[in-house]
């Protein structure tokens, strides 16, 4: 690889707070109107607004746009639509599109407009338990059948296939894993003989299942999730864990005790209905505790519904929500010398619990939080060399914190009272072949190992920070944190006659060349294959609110929500003072996908482009 003399402004960027909720917290609550007999049973959510499915076959929609200003416990009970519909088992929300199911089958709700829900058709075909997606199918477990539909068509749900599992089976929940699924049901005498069964179902033609193997269980599962390559079953009282390693034979490795009936997956944390839990290999962890809200003796699952920033759980008399915005680290300073304490202080995490602290994946210690989920601890850098560093939990792997270790930087103690943690020698991010990073002596960058740092080749671009003319190629960047691009994970500074051809992965925030784009970019490309966990994917840029120009995007691109095949979101006048975004002479091939506000070039975000 060539030298590239490059010139950075070194600066740590630090997310702003948030209203100061620890993690998993309970910060809100829906109920139903005063006088309201019906009985809440399932919970989706879209743009600000919920909606409750009450056992009765009612859907109210209620608008949560203020929740995130919300300081206190907030109770919403006042919906701002009601209606009929045909269903009252569960919701299960898709894009656009909400698909209520039940002793009818599955009923199609339009929810562009998020505040008015539009009933469109209904298939009758199942009395149907649960319903899960699986690629581009839905999973409908019901009576007696597993039932497939292809929802190429999100709007028009079509039935491929059915299984029938045997008479008088009661089919509760299914997952799928690629070419395999999987199935809970359940069989009874109804008086002492009951009979509880996961069945592992060949899907690698979705047309005609076969089911591959019984497995004998000693409870019904009512909720089934994947999470990689292990399976979490959650029944009435307990959470299991599966191996899916050879999938058409799991092994169960684990299980733990917990009120499931109420099952939702915040990134790799299982919620349930009063605990959260994370696998930790052959094992589960728990993450967090909260008091559980009753559950209803109808032999029905509740219903649950994850955000970015929240948990939704149905229960017996309400909708539960829950904080789920990652905790916050902050660096007391961002470079100093070896020898040097650097103060590490968390926000927002599980009260009273542990955050066991990474540098840069070596895993370190523990550290206790208070009953604020607050935390502090003290890096000792007496061991370790110079270099880039980043902080992590594995409590929750999206916070984390950078800091800098500099050669002939003064040594700077710190005073302070939390756990002390020594680096070991030998695991800084990035030496570089050269250069101080100065303009009359900047990084050189020459070898593969020069570009290991950052979630990218650079962290952050300074306003005076240009780069030119590298090009990157079969670069793999995997962040667990948003703000993710092979080239700079935030620039403000200027980009010009660059290229990516490799692969980009993240949470949230993430460009095929460049994460987020403050500055300008500037006959660039990327023909990179990003994908995207969460919200703003672009095949470029993930966010822009400075200037795309002579630019394209060629690849793939794959998020949740708001993803372009040229930039992920382009921002413009959404906040004071206002922020202007501009692609000019700009395109885009790649080809694009995802949940919701999806485009060819940009995504529809809501306000004016800046597009010419």
């Amino acid at each position: 690889m060539r030298a590239v003399l490059l010139t950075l402004t070194t600066c740590l960027f630090v997310l702003p707070a948030h209203a100061a909720w620890p993690l998993y917290e309970p910060v809100a609550e829906v109920v139903l109107p005063p006088g309201d007999a019906n009985v809440p049973r399932a919970v989706e959510e879209k743009d600000g607004y919920v909606y409750l499915l009450a056992r009765e076959g009612i859907l109210y929609t209620y608008d949560l746009s203020d929740l995130p200003l919300r300081q206190s416990l907030a109770t919403y009970n006042a919906p701002i639509r009601k209606q009929t519909s045909y269903n009252g088992n569960g919701l299960l929300r898709h894009g656009d599109y909400l698909y209520v199911f039940g002793g009818n089958g599955i009923q199609t709700i339009d929810v562009r407009e998020p505040n008015r829900p539009v009933p469109l058709g209904l298939r009758s075909d199942l009395n149907i338990y649960n319903l899960v997606r699986h690629e581009n199918y839905l999973l409908a477990a019901g009576a007696e059948r597993l039932a497939v539909y292809s929802i190429v068509e999100p709007g028009n749900p079509t039935l491929v296939s059915e299984l029938n599992l045997g008479r008088d089976q009661l089919v509760w929940s299914a997952a799928g894993y690629d070419r395999t699924l999987y199935v809970c049901h359940w069989w009874s005498d109804w008086q002492s003989t009951y009979v509880n069964t996961l069945s592992v179902i060949d899907f690698s033609d979705p047309t005609r299942l076969a089911v591959l193997k019984a497995i004998s269980r000693d409870d019904q599962a009512y909720h089934l999730r994947v999470v990689g390559d292990q399976l979490l079953e959650g029944t009435s009282n307990q959470v299991g864990l599966w191996d899916l390693t050879t999938p058409a034979n799991p092994v169960l490795l684990t299980t733990q005790v917990a009120g499931a009936r109420v099952a939702a997956l915040n990134g790799d944390h299982l919620v349930t209905n009063g605990a959260v839990l994370r696998p930790d290999g052959n094992d589960l962890q728990l993450v967090a505790a909260f008091t559980p809200g009753g559950s209803q003796r109808d032999g029905y699952p509740h219903g649950s519904a994850v955000n970015a920033s929240f948990v939704f759980l149905a229960q017996s008399k309400r909708i539960l929500i829950l904080n789920a915005r990652p905790p916050v680290f902050v660096v007391n300073y961002a470079t100093g010398g070896p020898g040097s304490f650097f103060t590490i202080t968390g926000h927002g995490f599980p009260a009273e619990g542990k955050a066991a602290i990474l540098v840069n994946g070596l895993p370190l210690g523990e550290v206790a939080t208070d009953a604020a989920g607050d935390c502090l601890s003290l890096l000792n850098t007496q061991q370790a060399g110079p270099g880039r560093y980043l902080v992590t939990t594995t409590t929750h792997p999206g916070t984390s914190v950078n800091f800098v270790i500099a050669a002939g930087e003064p040594v700077r103690p710190q005073a302070g009272t939390g756990t002390t943690f020594q680096i070991p020698a030998g695991i800084a991010c990035a030496k570089y072949s050269g250069g101080s990073g100065t303009a009359q002596d900047p990084y050189q960058i020459a070898t593969a190992a020069d570009l290991i740092a950052h979630l990218g080749l650079f962290g952050q671009l300074g306003s005076k920070g240009e780069v030119r003319n590298p090009g990157l190629v079969d670069v793999n960047i995997a962040g667990l944190a948003s703000y993710v691009g092979a080239l700079v994970a935030w620039n403000y500074g200027t980009v010009t006659r660059c290229y990516n051809t490799g692969a980009v992965r993240g949470s949230e925030r993430i460009g095929g060349l460049v994460g987020i784009n403050s500055g300008d970019v500037i006959q660039c490309y990327s023909t990179s294959a990003v994908k995207n966990g969460g919200q703003y994917a672009g095949g470029l840029v993930g966010g822009n609110d400075g200037a795309v120009v002579h630019c394209y995007g060629a690849g793939t691109v794959s998020g949740s929500s708001w993803v372009g095949g040229l930039v992920g979101t382009n921002y413009c006048g959404y906040e004071e003072p206002l922020v202007d975004g501009y692609i000019v002479s700009s395109y885009s091939t790649a080809t694009v996908s995802g949940e919701a506000g999806v485009g060819g070039l940009v995504s529809p975000f809501i306000g004016s482009k800046r597009i010419s």
